[in-house]
């Protein structure tokens, strides 16, 4: 029920009732499911992502059919966006304490635009734009610096936040909107910034940092027998 697939009889399948007060996600499964309560069982695809063990530890992860990487660290982050994995894969990166994540997650079939479900948003993140999103903020912040203005990160925006929550995450500042005005070479990269949608910002947070991170995969294991 949790996917959709219609259980045919005789197929494999695990008995699931949540309870009503605890479970929040009715509106990520399907439309009967979400109105009416669970079935009562899911597919033995689904069963094994309703355990507390694969929940908690795919919170922070990009899953393929090559394997399982974990991205909980801005270095594992960097690989996935430099060089993602062979498609199809999917990423869940949680922005609460657990979250079901796996429902809601698209793949990712194209490494040139990758889909990253975000908690309940999905970020979409076209990679060439980034890139040349990337060079812009650099540029940018240089040309700013050389004509005086104080810039401690390698972007000229106020603040570019991994977690989305500051309210100024993704806004240029202020005296560098000012200077674009007198500088044409500086407006041209601002013109490419503003281009940017939420995913790219929410990459860049983690590529323009002051302190850059050296891509690095970390492989996510679990144990052999999944416990709830």
């Amino acid at each position: 029920m949790a996917c959709g697939t219609e259980i045919a009889e005789g197929a494999p399948c695990v008995r699931w009732r949540p309870s009503a007060k605890t479970f929040t996600d009715w509106i990520s499964l399907i439309p009967e499911a979400a109105h009416s309560g669970p079935s009562g069982y899911v597919c033995a695809c689904c069963a094994p992502w309703l355990k507390n063990t694969l929940l908690t530890a795919t919170q922070q992860c990009v899953i393929s059919k090559h394997g399982a990487w974990l991205l909980r660290t801005d270095a594992a982050r960097a690989w996935l966006l430099r060089s993602p994995p062979e498609p199809p894969f999917v990423v869940l990166i949680s922005d609460a304490m657990k979250q079901h994540l796996i429902w809601r997650a698209p793949f990712t079939l194209d490494p040139a635009l990758l889909q990253i479900q975000f908690g309940r948003r999905t970020l979409r993140i076209d990679r060439a734009l980034l890139e040349r999103g990337e060079r812009a903020a650099a540029e940018a912040a240089e040309i700013a610096r050389e004509h005086g203005l104080k810039m401690p990160s390698r972007h000229p925006f106020s603040s570019l936040d991994r977690s989305r929550a500051d309210p100024v995450h993704g806004v240029l500042r202020t005296d560098v909107v000012r200077l674009a005005a007198n500088q044409p070479s500086l407006a041209a990269r601002l013109e490419t910034l503003r281009q940017l949608g939420e995913g790219e910002l929410w990459a860049l947070a983690i590529l323009s940092k002051a302190k850059t991170e050296t891509p690095a995969a970390t492989p996510l294991t679990l144990k052999r027998t999944v416990d709830g």
